[in-house]
């Protein structure tokens, strides 16, 4: 997957460099996104994976969201691209709450 995230500037938006992630497993796997002031990480599985800062980009004002392009799986021909449940914090999360998320949606029966 391809992740990069978006930011306005001063003359209007802009789209940061991505970065790839190749894992692609069986199951499933969770991301988390935190941006704390200038700065923008991406966690899969509760390890950061990216981090993005602001204050090296030119005429940077804010994050405003992300772009993420998903790799396909191609499994005995057929196509699957699933994504599911999403959740936004009034503020950025410790790593220890990201850690501790990651472990309780582990434990949920997937239907």
């Amino acid at each position: 997957n391809a992740i990069a995230p978006k930011y306005n500037t001063s003359d209007g938006t802009a789209t940061a460099t991505s970065q790839t992630h190749g894992k692609v497993e069986a199951g499933y796997h969770t991301t988390a996104i935190k941006v704390s002031g200038s700065k923008f990480y991406f966690y899969v599985d509760a390890e950061l994976f990216a981090e993005w800062d602001g204050a090296d980009i030119d005429g940077f004002v804010s994050w405003y969201g992300y772009q993420v392009k998903p790799r396909e799986i191609n499994t005995y021909g057929q196509t699957v691209l699933v994504y599911s449940a999403l959740a936004f914090y009034d503020r950025a999360l410790t790593e220890a709450e990201i850690v501790e998320m990651n472990e309780y949606l582990k434990t949920l029966e997937v239907a």
